[in-house]
């Protein structure tokens, strides 16, 4: 009797998830894009004050000559007033320009500003909005998972019908993927949400060859909640050795495989969101931690 499957709607709030994931790690690549594009503002926005500044002064010595007939900064210079009147003209029109070209950038670039900051908020509030509704969906997930553990306990008690030395292994078995432990056997925390790890998680490359950790008999293959596409094998005695989040499977339920054969490919099918392997080892219905099993590495 194969394990029974009803995972529709879980793999739809896993999809869900996954997609509020990568929205939201775009909206923080936008917010940095649009932080640096504020900071340019600012700075050239104090640069041109700055310059603003200096032009005004430039201006008003220009028209204090043009009132007093002498060349600010030089009043040992007398021309005629013909010739001074001329020349301060000339230079009270090209420092207005100059300053008018100022202010004209300066308003443009407050203006990016406050569009560039409206826009931040946007995103902000369009960030919280996301990981509300992220932390609802993981809840879900969270729920479900006494489920699926309920599933696949109802599977292996059902017994054994074959015999393998695994008991005497602890602390000998190969490890199953070349990979790094992501999460560790135990208590952990989805969001606020208490949960226990009854296995481990190895990040992984996606498509990574995954081996058995001992000879056996496939049980199982197919989806269970939260997991994904699975792959349980039966090494008698009561122990199990469970394959999670997987990409592909190579072996059919049934099938006999022997230790360190290739069974499956990394994937992140079920509740993950990047290339991961959920492994875990049973001795009936009790899940055992795997670091007391696998061999030190």
């Amino acid at each position: 009797m194969d394990l029974p499957v009803s995972a529709g709607d879980r793999v739809e709030i896993s999809t869900a998830r996954h997609g509020i994931h990568d929205d939201i790690a775009g909206i923080r690549v936008q917010i940095r894009g649009c932080s640096a594009d504020i900071q340019v503002c600012e700075d050239r926005i104090e640069k041109l004050r700055v310059v603003i500044g200096k032009s005004k002064n430039d201006l008003r010595d220009g028209w204090t000559g043009m009132y007093k007939g002498v060349f600010p900064g030089d009043l040992a210079m007398r021309p005629c007033h013909t010739e001074l009147y001329g020349y301060l003209g000339i230079i009270i029109r090209t420092h207005l320009e100059a300053l008018n070209g100022y202010l004209k950038e300066l308003d443009g670039l407050e203006k990016d500003r406050a569009r560039l900051q409206t826009r931040v908020l946007e995103l902000k509030k369009r960030f919280g909005a996301l990981e509300r509704e992220k932390q609802v969906l993981s809840a879900s997930i969270a729920n479900n998972l006494p489920a699926a553990h309920q599933r696949m306990d109802d599977f292996v008690n059902r017994g054994s019908s074959i015999f393998s030395e695994i008991s005497s292994r602890k602390g000998r078995l190969p490890w199953p993927v070349d990979g790094n432990i992501v999460q560790t056997f135990g208590p952990f925390k989805v969001g606020k949400v208490e949960q226990v790890s009854r296995g481990i998680d190895l990040a992984a490359k996606k498509g990574a060859v995954i081996h058995s950790v001992c000879a056996g008999r496939i049980v199982f293959v197919d989806r269970i909640p939260a997991y994904g596409y699975t792959l349980i094998i039966d090494h008698g005695g009561g122990y199990y050795s469970v394959y999670g989040h997987l990409q592909e499977a190579f072996k059919k339920r049934g099938s006999e495989v022997g230790e360190r054969e290739v069974i499956a490919l990394v994937g992140q099918s079920g509740d993950v969101s990047t290339p991961t392997l959920y492994f875990e080892l049973r001795f009936h219905d009790r899940p055992q931690d795997p670091m007391e099993w696998l061999r030190q590495r």
